[in-house]
């Protein structure tokens, strides 16, 4: 499903008359703009376009992180890594190639029972805490709730968030027809505002992008295992937005 949205944005009309404003816009002061006769006295107008689409994500990353504690920092970094392993041979058996599965950080800190370590004489009070965070990438979202499942009971203990997003070649055809749209909302403004002028669009001077914008969708959740079972997300739409700036030439 894809819905679209047209902004009409600012318009400015002008004339070499106006010799300081025709000097910031078109870039030296005092400067004329040659129509297409070579009539460097041609009247401008300057708009601005923008182009909103919203269409369905086919991306999703799942953060989920695996936490330990041990009095030993050995048997944390073993257990770490023992039900990471798990994690992602559970993922791949559910479908997902294993290179969709990334590291999002790994950490491993000591702690003091009573909080106080100056204070601290018996060294059983010393405990070590991990935690090591998975990214997966998933293309089939459809899959989704299947995966949270299999990761929380390979040995994953919380599920942050899902970030519903567009792979990069649905990201750039939806930002190629935002663009699109942000350019004909600006030369459809040129044109109403020369027909009042009782002049006529002839052509483009200057064309400016600023840019377009993926806006994902994300879900936090900051579920512990026993929660996230069961979890059956529904992402809303992706918005991919541009906008423009233009100068044309009237007659």
């Amino acid at each position: 499903m894809q819905r679209r949205t047209v902004l009409l944005g600012s318009a400015t009309a002008m004339s070499a008359a106006t010799a300081g404003c025709l000097g910031t816009t078109l870039g030296g002061a005092g400067e004329g703009t040659e129509n297409p006769d070579g009539d460097e006295t041609a009247r401008t107008i300057s708009v601005d376009g923008s182009g909103e689409i919203r269409v369905e994500p086919d991306l999703a990353m799942i953060s989920t992180g695996i936490e330990s504690r041990d009095d030993d920092v050995g048997g944390v970094r073993d257990d770490l890594n023992e039900r990471a392993n798990a994690v992602i041979k559970a993922v791949v058996d559910a479908g997902v190639v294993e290179e969709a599965v990334t590291t999002d950080h790994f950490e491993i800190s000591e702690e003091v029972e009573n909080g106080r370590r100056a204070a601290l004489e018996d060294e059983e009070s010393i405990y070590y805490e991990g935690i090591y965070g998975l990214s997966i990438e998933v293309t089939d979202l459809d899959l989704l709730g299947e995966l949270v499942d299999a990761v929380i009971d390979a040995g994953a203990d919380t599920v942050g968030m899902i970030r519903f997003t567009l792979s990069p070649d649905r990201r750039e055809e939806y930002r190629e027809e935002a663009l699109a749209d942000a350019l004909d909302a600006a030369r459809s403004e040129a044109d109403l505002v020369a027909t009042e002028l009782d002049a006529e669009v002839v052509q483009p001077k200057t064309l400016q992008t600023r840019g377009a914008r993926v806006r994902a969708v994300t879900e936090r959740f900051n579920l512990d295992a026993d929660a996230a079972t069961g979890l059956d997300p529904r992402p809303g739409d992706v918005t991919v937005s541009a906008s423009v700036s233009a100068t044309y030439v009237m007659d």
